[in-house]
């Protein structure tokens, strides 16, 4: 569906709202119409029309916060697949990414593993935005590896912006004031910045299970992690968190591989979790031999 006849009905309510339009079309009525149309509407189109009215806007949000799951995947050819297919897919703006809903908890998000610049950011947005009532997250061990890049850019970013006006109000105020502007988290929700902006807690405040995949491939982004200097608290809070699950589906007898577990371990520092960590091996099964 098009964003176009929603925002002409909303110009039309507007230019009606003292004719008998404004009395059958309360605050409140225009609120369980937004309600009603975004109950049926894709993912895709609920995060477009969240710009069409203040009530679209918070019927958007309070749907986004029924999502307590994320499942985010990297795929082979989904570039491939987004050229070739003629249905209409969830796909992120213009980026490979696509975006589902599994069930009424539960959002998918998938990138191709051959992903550029304005793929991973789309992804790291989609991730943003479902983030504050995630509690179940299932993330494969390349997209952890670019979250926590962001966290660091994020975090960089923010203190070269304080540095730069903590050195600007110092030449022209004597005195010292507060530096810790509040953030307009409106304007933030409505349209996506360029940066996600990063708040003082955890990237997930309500996280209670995470789950991180690898397969053999995959495994050298576990090393990566410790490199960017995000702590763990900075993704998750450790003591509100009940599971932390890491999947693996190779053998458990190659010891080389191991080295990237450690990484992985050291920084979640699983030793203080005790038995909130746990560690899954799935061997491939053997081929079955034929009987004469």
């Amino acid at each position: 569906m098009s964003l176009l006849p929603l925002t002409v009905f909303d110009c039309i309510r507007r230019a009606c709202r003292y004719n008998l339009l404004d009395a059958y079309a309360p605050s409140d009525a225009q609120y369980q119409l937004a309600e009603r149309i975004l109950a049926h509407a894709s993912l895709a189109d609920l995060l477009r029309w969240r710009t069409v009215s203040v009530a679209f806007r918070k019927a958007a949000r309070r749907k986004i916060s029924s999502y307590s799951k994320m499942h985010i995947r990297v795929y082979d050819g989904l570039t491939e697949l987004r050229a070739k297919s003629k249905c209409k897919s969830e796909w992120a703006c213009s980026a490979n990414v696509l975006l589902c809903e599994m069930d009424t908890e539960s959002v998918g998000i998938c990138i191709d593993s051959k992903m550029n610049w304005k793929d991973a950011k789309a992804m790291i947005s989609l991730i943003a935005i479902f983030r504050h009532s995630a509690e179940q997250v299932y993330m494969d061990s390349p997209v952890v590896d670019l979250l926590l890049k962001h966290l660091n850019s994020s975090k960089v970013h923010s203190l070269l912006q304080l540095l730069t006006q903590k050195r600007r109000e110092s030449f022209s105020l004597p005195t010292p004031i507060s530096y810790f502007l509040p953030l307009d988290d409106s304007h933030n929700e409505l349209v996506l910045p360029n940066r996600t902006a990063v708040d003082s807690g955890p990237f997930f405040p309500r996280l209670k299970k995470f789950t991180v995949t690898a397969d053999k491939s995959q495994l050298t982004h576990l090393s990566r992690i410790i490199s960017y200097c995000v702590a763990v608290e900075s993704v998750f809070e450790k003591e509100d968190v009940d599971l932390v699950v890491l999947g693996e589906s190779w053998c458990r007898s190659k010891q080389r591989l191991f080295r990237h577990v450690s990484s992985f371990k050291h920084w979640l520092d699983a030793s203080s979790l005790g038995v909130k960590y746990v560690q899954q091996f799935q061997e491939k099964p053997k081929r079955a031999h034929r009987t004469m």
